[in-house]
């Protein structure tokens, strides 16, 4: 009768290690059981590695660039109106809408009013505007420069003593110009912006284009 070339060591009741007689160690159930741990932790890990990277691609992907494309934005600014002849620097206030065609270029549209006295007079000029441009802007961090260029309608008024004088005048013009927006937040900037109005004359003694300088606030959404 053959004598089997394996012997089974026990502790407590339990085996733990198989070898041949011969004193070969084949392998203990302890190490095979200590291997299948450390596959299912490295199992685990490898699944955590997956998951956190999609997770990650999720966040960078579902975070929306500004400005981009179909975003839109409104400002509100003030500042100086400085005419090119006769008449005294003005305040001017503005509000616009834009809406972007592509993140770097989009469309304006703006309603301004300035109202500059004559120099040593109190007739004025009421101008309101009403323009309409194409932007384009370049990323650089926080900082966008950009430059604009449009068309627009001027609706001037002669005002006496603060009333209305005479009929009011409609004159076509073109705005160039550009600036600067800085992000404070996300969707929020501050901007400066400095442009020159070209307005018709037709017949008017004198000349309601200038030099404008402005500053504001802007959102996107």
């Amino acid at each position: 009768m053959e004598i089997p070339d394996l012997l089974v060591r026990g502790d407590a009741g339990n085996i733990s290690a198989v070898e041949t007689v011969s004193g070969n160690r084949v392998c203990t159930w302890a190490e095979q059981g200590g291997m299948s741990s450390m596959r299912e932790r490295r199992g685990v890990v490898a699944v955590l590695f997956v998951m956190m990277s999609f997770l990650g691609a999720r966040t960078t992907s579902g975070q929306v660039r500004v400005p981009d494309r179909d975003m839109s934005a409104v400002t509100a600014e003030a500042g100086f109106f400085f005419p090119k002849e006769i008449f005294d620097t003005a305040a001017i206030v503005a509000g616009s809408y834009e809406f972007y065609l592509q993140p770097r270029t989009s469309i304006r549209g703006t309603l301004a009013w300035t109202d500059p006295n004559f120099e040593r007079s109190g007739d004025s000029l009421r101008q309101i505007r009403l323009l309409f441009e194409l932007v384009y802007n370049w990323e650089r961090g926080k900082w966008h420069p950009f430059a604009a260029a449009g068309a627009g309608i001027y609706f001037l008024q002669h005002k006496f003593s603060g009333r209305s004088s005479g009929l009011s005048e409609t004159k076509g013009g073109v705005n160039l110009g550009g600036g600067i927006e800085y992000f404070v937040h996300r969707t929020v900037v501050v901007k400066g912006e400095a442009g020159y109005s070209f307005v018709g004359q037709g017949d008017l003694p004198w000349s309601p284009s200038g030099f404008t300088l402005t500053g504001g606030i802007k959102k996107y959404f």
